[in-house]
């Protein structure tokens, strides 16, 4: 019953997420610029949750067809006393801790790798490991950066803009979570 639970809150915030996030897309779609989210650029963070805030951007503004396409993340207490997350292992995992959301420049969700959905399925028939997971305290102020290659997870096929989403869990999905920015980046083809 927990598990349905969760599966229905999850997808509850996911579609108010991913209608927020088209209504963002469709506001940069056909603009032609992309806003700055270089990671070398400043920062900028989504909404907190329990003094967590998350920054999310690509390596590169735009990118040739077939070009891996780096995102960092970087987790950041803003709470005085510290943020508490838990992880499910020595490396934040993909699709366990964090959930990544991907629009190609239609604003659709852009279609998931065989990689991911062999991931997902383990995900929802493997009960979660236990002792591998291990809470970490962020002290005020300071980051933690984790970085993913989005084109393992999902299929970058096509030019156009896209545009990604990330949400991290605290010390679980039902105890909530933090929304990065929205990150946009251009493929061009070759």
């Amino acid at each position: 019953m927990n598990g349905i639970r969760l599966q229905l809150i999850i997808s509850i915030v996911l579609i108010l997420i991913i209608t927020l996030s088209l209504i963002q897309v469709s506001s940069i779609k056909g603009q032609g610029d992309i806003r700055s989210n270089n990671i070398n650029s400043p920062a900028l963070f989504g909404s907190p949750n329990n003094g967590l805030v998350i920054s999310a951007a690509t390596n590169n503004n735009e990118y040739q067809l077939g070009q891996n396409i780096i995102l960092t993340v970087i987790l950041k207490s803003i709470d005085e006393n510290g943020t508490h997350i838990l992880s499910s292992g020595p490396k934040n995992t993909f699709n366990i801790d964090y959930k990544i959301v991907l629009f190609d420049s239609d604003g659709r969700h852009a279609n998931q790798t065989d990689k991911y959905l062999k991931l997902e399925k383990s995900d929802n028939t493997t009960p979660p490991i236990i002792p591998s997971r291990f809470g970490t305290i962020i002290r005020p102020g300071d980051e933690v950066k984790d970085m993913f290659t989005i084109n393992d997870w999902f299929e970058i096929n096509r030019e156009g803009i896209y545009s990604i989403i990330v949400m991290r869990k605290l010390d679980s999905w039902e105890d909530g979570f933090a929304i990065s920015n929205l990150v946009s980046f251009k493929v061009v083809n070759q």
